[in-house]
């Protein structure tokens, strides 16, 4: 057990990342025409990049967590909200900042394929 794990550690060193997931800042915010869909780019290099949604009334808090990475380059995650975003900010959790939207045209698929 413990060879494996100092395998996986060392693998993850020598390529540039870290097993364990941080708070990572979040570049751009996309939202569908209908706004029930968010496409959020983040400031990571991972497949294991997520986006937690926090909603309220007020607002979306948006939190980002990937592996560490020396890489720099995005990663774009689309996230299904609860409500419709209307007039809510977004805002990124991490960072504090509140991020601008961009309203897709009609009919733009936030789909990632």
């Amino acid at each position: 057990m413990l060879r494996g794990l100092v395998t996986f550690a060392l693998a993850a060193a020598l390529t540039g990342c870290s097993w364990q997931s941080s708070a990572q800042n979040i570049g751009e915010v996309y939202a569908s025409d209908d706004g029930t869909k968010l496409q959020v780019v983040v400031n990571a290099c991972s497949e294991k990049t997520a986006v937690e949604v926090s909603e309220s009334t007020d607002q979306v808090g948006l939190t980002a967590t990937a592996p560490r990475t020396d890489t720099d380059c995005q990663t774009a995650v689309v996230v299904t909200l609860k409500a419709p975003l209307g007039q809510r900010p977004v805002v990124d959790l991490h960072t504090g900042k509140v991020l601008d939207v961009i309203v897709e045209q009609p009919g733009a698929d936030l789909t990632l394929d």
